[in-house]
């Protein structure tokens, strides 16, 4: 698989901030999430059950959920491991070594993704029926890399996208998800440690799509700022379970969310770990002396093909009751709401001085710029004509394009000197962008 060889340096990477601490799955939470997986798991005991973690790191996640396995009397375990990293490898088969048990092993040193695609070249492709001589798995337990479209790079990133119908931003986690599903046999179950970002943001969307597509969802945790990794992500975990059809999904999904208190004040249940506090509801003190908001509900979402996942509780409906009764307007009443521009080099393209340039050095090109500042309560905004930004983008046959710099000699003799701090701007290049462009700009027309 071409896409995924040449992430391939990505995944090792992430592997090695792994193996640093930085995303390594803690015991508390391995063992949280195998055994909700396994309270899923509707298997005989006497059969085998195929588990898989294609990015096992070191191996956290296999010994908890073997060990779940054998607690509930499946003693008929084989276990399948994927990573990038050799040094994740071996750690994984010395701690799966040191468990007394008859389960098989195959830990592989390679790419999941490339594995899967290699597989299914002569099936069809990724999301084709699978065949008889495909491995199916009974269980996945992942906590799968994390890499942002700003590592990946512009050109991987498209790829990746196109591969996987992603939009907007893309992340690396994002295809392991579809492709988990595509290794599951029907009525499998899989437990996904992956940022809770996805619940609600726009590049989202298409995977919020396919996991309602593809699977009934039977829990979800939202670990919010607990800092269960030291790495700067906010973590979730999602129970799911295989489907066939969209019309035997589960959408009566239990919801819990962890977030820090803001008030504090009221008496606090005391636990003593964080895994042991998503268990209750309410204000819940830890052993660390950090004072947790833990609120249980359902799986909230309208029927809008980019809805947003929440959690919805008596509170959240409360709430959204006051707010309906003292709304006069929604702002989509009154405007049209659109994405604001992002220039990534502000010191270039925005300015409250341009007046001291002098008229005739004036860009051709600048618009006054409405920010947060000119907000005002009931009020239209008045844009103020200070603060104005060099635009070098129109409409051009109906699409959005970059102004020709030929076609604007001002604006291009203001952008020379500022040629090397543009160019430097490595993303841009990749995504085959003009130098001087702004990074996200607003529709012109909009």
């Amino acid at each position: 698989m071409e896409l995924a060889t040449k992430m391939s340096d990505h995944l090792r990477e992430a592997s090695e901030r792994k193996a640093n601490g930085a995303h390594y799955t803690p015991h508390s939470l391995a063992k949280y999430v195998a055994k909700q997986i396994a309270r899923v798991l509707d298997e005989p005991a006497g059969r085998v059950i195929r588990v898989l973690d294609p990015a096992c790191g070191d191996g956290a996640l296999l010994v908890a959920m073997l060990d779940e396995l054998r607690e509930r009397r499946h003693e008929d375990v084989e276990l399948t491991g994927y990573d990038t990293s050799q040094d994740a490898i071996q750690v994984a088969i010395d701690r799966l070594a040191s468990v007394e048990s008859d389960h098989r092993v195959v830990l592989r040193n390679s790419d999941f993704l490339e594995s899967l695609d290699i597989a299914a070249k002569d099936q069809g492709g990724l999301f084709s029926c699978p065949s008889r001589t495909q491995e199916l798995h009974d269980v996945v337990i992942a906590n799968p890399p994390y890499v942002r479209t700003q590592v990946l790079g512009a050109k991987q990133s498209r790829e990746m996208a196109q591969r996987y119908e992603l939009i907007g931003r893309v992340d690396l986690y994002q295809a392991f998800v579809y492709a988990i599903a595509e290794s599951l046999n029907p009525g499998g179950v899989a437990g996904l440690i992956i940022p809770n970002r996805f619940m609600t943001t726009r590049s989202g969307a298409s995977t919020r799509k396919k996991i309602l597509e593809m699977f009934s969802i039977e829990r979800i945790v939202d670990f919010g700022d607990t800092r269960m990794f030291k790495a700067a992500v906010l973590p979730s975990v999602l129970i799911l379970k295989r489907i066939q059809s969209v019309l035997t999904a589960n959408y009566s999904t239990p919801f819990t969310s962890i977030y820090s208190a803001r008030n504090n004040d009221e008496p606090a249940i005391m636990v003593g770990s964080i895994i042991e506090a998503i268990e209750h509801e309410g204000l819940v003190s830890t052993s660390n002396g950090v004072v947790y908001d833990v609120r249980q509900g359902v799986l909230g979402r309208d029927n809008s093909k980019d809805s947003v996942w929440r959690l919805v509780d008596n509170r959240s409906n409360r709430f959204l009751e006051l707010v309906a009764a003292n709304t006069g307007n929604k702002i989509g009443d009154i405007g049209p709401i659109r994405v604001g521009v992002k220039s990534t080099a502000d010191k270039v393209f925005i300015r409250d001085d341009w007046d001291e340039l002098g008229v005739d050095s004036l860009p051709e090109v600048l618009r006054p710029l409405v920010t947060h500042k000119l907000a005002q309560r009931f009020r239209a905004i008045e844009p103020s004509c200070q603060t104005k930004i060099l635009y070098p983008h129109e409409v051009r046959d109906g699409k959005r394009v970059a102004i020709e710099i030929e076609q604007m000699p001002k604006a291009a003799k203001y952008l020379e000197p500022w040629k090397g701090l543009l160019e430097s701007r490595k993303y841009v290049r990749e995504a085959r962008r003009h130098w001087y462009e702004i990074w996200v700009p607003h529709d012109p027309d909009g």
